[in-house]
């Protein structure tokens, strides 16, 4: 029942995908194609991240194979960007991951990201997640807690690197705010779109 709504979703998004492109000008080609599966994944990572708070190894593996081989069959000038991007975009989130900041299935969908976006663009995606995400989390923290939370928060968690002899650690619920997790695939979504259609040029044209 999980991906049941995802499958009945899915033809939509292959839709608003295509006519994205077409607002945006990008004519079809083997890059568009390439970009589209990458977009669906994310779409499908999303739903998933958000609702299980999971990115399900299928969809990841059979995702990876599938832009690889489109890079291969379509787009063999560009496979040498794809696995740059796909090293590069692995290694950045994998930081996080074994900081015991992040889940693998985000590592997994960032590697899918770099191979199918190129390591200029993979990494302008990834950034403007994490962006997209400490955004999120910060106003989540005020939302709930309060302005003076977080400063608070962030005095105790920044003060106490520098000058740990002075100043305490983050309390147990500071700490608990600081490691709770942002589902990270829907800011993946959200950060494909917005530089694949050229970002704020894109969304406020006229």
């Amino acid at each position: 029942m999980k991906y049941i709504l995802i499958l009945l979703l899915l033809p939509i998004f292959v839709i608003l995908y295509f006519y994205l492109c077409k607002v945006a000008g990008q004519e079809p080609s083997a890059d568009t194609i390439i970009v589209g599966i990458v977009f669906i994944t994310l779409f499908i990572a999303a739903v998933c991240d958000y609702k299980m708070r999971k990115i399900p190894n299928w969809l990841t593996y059979s995702a990876f194979c599938i832009v690889i081989l489109f890079q291969l069959i379509l787009n063999r000038q560009n496979i040498t960007n794809s696995f740059l991007g796909m090293i590069i975009c692995f290694g950045i989130v994998l930081i996080p991951y074994l900081l015991r900041q992040g889940g693998a299935g985000d590592v997994k969908l960032a590697a899918v990201i770099g191979a199918g976006m190129g390591f200029q663009n993979g990494i302008t995606i990834i950034a403007v997640s994490y962006i997209i995400a400490a955004t999120l989390g910060l106003i989540g923290i005020i939302w709930d807690k309060g302005p003076v939370f977080l400063i608070t928060t962030i005095y105790h968690r920044v003060g106490h690197w520098f000058l740990p002899l002075w100043i305490d650690p983050p309390s147990e619920e500071q700490q608990h705010w600081l490691k709770e997790p942002i589902p990270l695939a829907p800011c993946f979504f959200v950060a494909l779109i917005f530089v694949f259609f050229n970002g704020l040029e894109f969304l406020f044209q006229k």
